[in-house]
């Protein structure tokens, strides 16, 4: 006589599994591949052909610039978010410490472009909007803000910041009348 145990099957859950880990694994590596919403950094965002983001003339923290610099100039965006996070923080304690009079121009824009650019848009469209409210007269955060949340699909924002640059006057005053005729 022979039972159910005797036909040698195997266990239910584990048939599950075997075919259950091969098929996530195949869906990981499929959403790996297959470009998604920020195949292309940043949707229809540009970034600037430049970090330019000026030394402050201590060379750790120059070397940490440059570095980010360079980065972002080959679109390694985490690369250059880390570094400049690093440098971030260091000048934060050194003006805390009096060493810097603040920081420097365009670090926090590259910053938040760079968490952008690498799929945290929240996160970089928070910090340029910092740099944006502690530099109101500054028509190049306020024109980035505009096209990132244009890109996000956030049009009433947008619509604010592009606004706001058109009225500044800028190098990016037209484009913005541009695109606020077409929203």
């Amino acid at each position: 006589m022979t039972g159910n145990n005797a036909q040698k099957r195997p266990h239910p859950a584990f048939r599950v599994l075997s075919w259950g880990i091969p098929l996530a694994a195949l869906a990981v590596i499929a959403t790996l591949i297959i470009p998604g919403k920020n195949a292309q950094p940043g949707g229809e965002v540009s970034p600037p052909a430049r970090a330019g983001i000026p030394y402050v003339g201590f060379a750790e923290i120059d070397s940490i610039i440059a570095g980010a610099s360079g980065a972002f100039e080959k679109g390694d965006y985490k690369e250059s978010a880390s570094l400049l996070a690093r440098a971030r923080f260091f000048i934060r304690a050194g003006i805390n410490e009096g060493r810097f009079d603040g920081l420097p121009r365009n670090l926090e824009l590259v910053l938040g472009l760079s968490e952008f650019y690498r799929g945290y848009s929240g996160k970089g469209i928070l910090i340029i909007t910092g740099a944006a409210e502690a530099e109101p007269e500054n028509e190049t955060y306020t024109w980035y803000l505009g096209q990132l949340h244009l890109s996000e699909g956030n049009r009433i924002e947008a619509r604010k910041y592009l606004e706001r640059t058109a009225a500044l006057g800028g190098v990016h005053s037209e484009s913005s009348k541009m695109i606020l005729e077409k929203m």
